[in-house]
């Protein structure tokens, strides 16, 4: 592990300060100068970067066939980790950017992440990348000094092609020559006082999760709770929209009772009557409407009791991502005497005689495939102790590092 760190403190894109400092003194730096996050870039002499053709079958299987294909190359003699971006997808021919590290030089930026929150970790090459992709464009070819090593690489329109490393001693080229035939040259050496943009470190504004090595069990742990506060103010303005939706069925339902009300009055007003003679038409209407006021107002869904309910149950670290509610139908014929009947659809009488909702409701939980798992499951059994869930279905997804958890049941009106 290196005992100085070159560092840049950057606001609004652009650098306002940097220098080289003790690994010792970071904590100092961040107190005094209130930052909080850091992007981590490293100088490996190992690391490798290329753009190559592969065979891929499956978009999920790309870990996979990168690994098998750096193990068949034989680069590395010890555990390395490996990122790999689609750039171009062919049927089962697939161009894929790949840059891989060993193991023990991420390990060096393990000091860092005691002291910061560490957003990304990412190799030199792919800050400096960044940097000619952003800022000059018209570049492809970049000369990196750093200690006795000169780093060289050239890049296309969709990332780095070739890499070469070079002895100081052994690099027979002018850099100034280099600089006349359009390669952009970096020198790490005077950084404390040169005046000049420190590019490697400028271009960490411009990366991003795709050649990420900053391991999951961090993100989990730390990254996942700086999250969790944004996830809980979106939950919480998930709920008081749901809330104000349920105030405004509840009001409704208040209406339907003052109807109702009313109705029964003129019930009453006819009970009398109705044993002098014969009920008219007219009469039987009005029964037949304060029966289907009473019916409805049985079988509304109590929809703030409801969302109170299943909003509470939803694991710290999740999400709803949707909720849909609708009347549920079910014939009372057993499918041999529903025949052809079975495909008509209810009548607004049976929408309202049933009393039972289907709902459908998918949560995204985050973090790695295990803990999403985890709170899946767990929203899972706190559902059951009320309902029977039924069409569970997981998915994960690697790109964005979410669990999709998704299920449906039925709940029963205002028995609910």
């Amino acid at each position: 592990m290196p005992d100085t760190v070159e560092y840049a403190i950057a606001k609004r894109g652009k650098v306002v300060e940097h220098g080289v400092c003790e690994i010792s003194r970071l904590a100092e730096l961040k107190k005094r100068k209130g930052v909080k996050y850091a992007r981590v870039g490293f100088f490996s002499e190992l690391t490798y970067v290329d753009t190559v053709n592969l065979r891929l079958t499956n978009k999920k299987l790309l870990d996979v066939v990168l690994r098998k294909y750096i193990n068949e190359q034989s680069i590395f003699v010890e555990d390395f980790r490996v990122k790999g971006k689609i750039l171009n997808l062919q049927g089962t021919q697939a161009k894929v950017a790949v840059c891989a590290v060993p193991v023990s030089d991420i390990r060096a930026v393990s000091l860092v992440k005691e002291i910061f929150t560490v957003e990304y970790v990412v190799p030199v090459e792919v800050a400096l990348y960044e940097y000619l992709k952003k800022r000059e464009p018209d570049k492809n070819s970049l000369a990196f000094v750093y200690g006795n090593s000169v780093l060289e690489f050239e890049t296309d329109e969709d990332f780095v092609v070739s890499r070469r490393i070079t002895s100081r001693s052994a690099f027979s080229e002018d850099f100034e020559e280099l600089k006349k035939d359009g390669t952009l040259v970096v020198n790490f050496e005077d950084v404390e006082n040169s005046e000049d943009e420190p590019v490697h470190l400028l271009g960490l504004l411009y990366v991003n999760s795709d050649f990420d090595f900053l391991d999951r069990d961090y993100v989990n742990s730390v990254v996942s709770y700086e999250l969790s506060k944004a996830v809980f103010v979106a939950s919480l303005l998930f709920f008081l929209a749901f809330s104000l939706y349920g105030f405004q069925r509840y009001m409704l339902l208040k209406r339907l009772d003052f109807e109702l009300t009313e109705k029964l009055h003129t019930l009453n007003g006819l009970e009398k009557q109705i044993s002098l003679r014969n009920i008219s038409q007219k009469e039987i209407k009005v029964l037949f409407e304060i029966s289907r006021y009473q019916k409805m107002a049985l079988n509304e869904l109590d929809m703030g009791k409801f969302l109170t309910w299943i909003t509470a149950i939803v694991p710290e670290g999740a999400q709803i991502e949707s909720l849909k509610v609708s009347s549920a139908v079910f014939s009372n014929k057993k499918p041999a005497q529903a025949g052809m009947n079975a495909t008509l659809k209810p009548s607004p009488n049976q929408l309202m005689a049933n009393g039972r909702f289907s709902v459908k409701v998918e949560v995204v939980c985050s973090g790695d495939y295990i803990s999403a798992k985890r709170e899946a499951m767990e929203f899972l059994s706190k559902l059951s102790e009320r309902v029977q869930p039924k069409d569970n279905s997981f998915i994960y997804s690697k790109d964005d590092g979410k669990g999709y958890f998704s299920t449906a049941f039925f709940v029963e009106g205002r028995r609910f």
